[in-house]
């Protein structure tokens, strides 16, 4: 009965740690004090709102601005518009974005072991739209012409401080591309 006890306790205890993995820790870092410039594709892979719509500039071909399968999903502060939404959120729109990249860090404490991989966050601290762009007209006539061409230089940014981690509100999206 004794060797039942133990072994049906031992089995638990596996269980337990196998599962739940209390020796393991799980966080998100950024990677350095000072905001870096991405340049990012505007893409439209489905109507749904929570898809990410924005993504890594691959390649330019004829022109044309080709998305890598890298998302970049935004963190912004309580100030900064969204680059996803308003007018120039547009299909194959160019954005040249400051913030902070992240990657995700799994330490073993048992090991020791770090096992680090990319996080797609971004802490975005300014944005500027390439031009030429599109934007959405506020009024058309012609549901065949929902948009105009602007060559006007377009930027937002918000002041110097407050770019803690904490500051950032991370907006809720998923990656339907991939």
């Amino acid at each position: 009965m004794k060797k039942f006890f133990l072994i049906t306790i031992s089995i638990i205890l596996a269980v337990f740690f196998w599962l739940f993995q209390p020796f393991s820790s799980f966080s998100e870092e950024r990677l350095s004090s000072q905001p870096e410039r991405v340049t990012v594709v505007y893409v439209t892979v489905t109507g749904d709102p929570q898809c990410t719509k924005l993504y890594k500039l691959d390649s330019w071909q004829d022109n044309k601005p080709i998305a890598s399968k890298e998302p970049v999903l935004l963190a912004l502060p309580e100030r900064l518009p969204s680059p996803e939404d308003g007018d120039y959120a547009y299909a194959d729109n160019v954005f040249e974005l400051t913030g902070f990249r992240y990657q995700f860090q799994e330490s073993n404490r048992l090991t020791g072991s770090v096992a680090v991989r990319p996080s797609n966050r971004f802490d975005l601290v300014a944005w500027t739209i390439v031009t030429p762009y599109k934007r959405w007209k506020t009024v058309t006539t012609d549901p065949n012409d929902p948009f105009e061409t602007s060559n006007q230089p377009l930027d937002f940014s918000v002041e110097e401080g407050g770019f803690e981690p904490e500051d950032f509100t991370k907006v809720n999206s998923i990656d339907c591309l991939n």
